[in-house]
C-alpha cells in the first residue's frame, strides 16, 4: 500500500513540476513579448514627435495646440481618461446600436460613414 502512495505522490510531484515549468516559458514569452512592444511604442513615439515637429514648424503651431487637440480627442468618448475608447455607433436610418469597426448597418443594410475629423456618426444609402 505504501508503494501505491509513493508512486501517487511522486506523480503529483511531477505533474507539479511540468506546470512549473510550462508557467516558466510562458513567463520567459511573455517578458520577451514586452520588451518588443515597448520597443514598438519607442519607435512610435520618435516616430509620432518627428512629425509633429515637422507638421507643427510647417504650419506655425506649438505644443499647447497639440496637448488642446489631444484634450478634444480625449474627451469625444465621454471620459477625460488620456485614451480613445471604441464605443458601439447608431445606425443613423434605423437608430439600432451598431459595434465599431462595421460599415453597414448589421439590421437594415445602410453603409455606415463617420467622416475624418467629426464627432458626429453618419450613415448613408448606397
Amino acid at each position: 500500500m505504501r508503494l501505491l502512495w509513493e508512486l501517487f505522490q511522486n506523480a503529483r510531484i511531477d505533474q507539479g513540476q511540468a506546470a512549473a515549468d510550462n508557467a516558466t516559458v510562458r513567463s520567459s514569452a511573455a517578458e520577451r513579448r514586452i520588451k518588443e512592444l515597448e520597443a514598438e511604442v519607442d519607435t512610435l513615439n520618435l516616430a509620432v514627435m518627428a512629425m509633429w515637429e515637422l507638421f507643427g514648424k510647417a504650419n506655425g503651431l506649438f505644443l499647447k495646440d497639440l496637448e488642446r487637440k489631444m484634450h478634444e480627442i480625449d474627451v469625444r468618448d465621454g471620459t477625460a481618461d488620456g485614451r480613445m475608447t471604441k464605443s458601439d455607433l447608431d445606425c443613423y436610418n434605423c437608430g439600432r446600436r451598431v459595434a465599431q469597426g462595421r460599415r453597414t448597418c448589421i439590421y437594415c443594410g445602410v453603409t455606415l460613414v463617420k467622416p475624418l475629423g467629426s464627432g458626429t456618426d453618419m450613415s448613408r444609402s448606397d
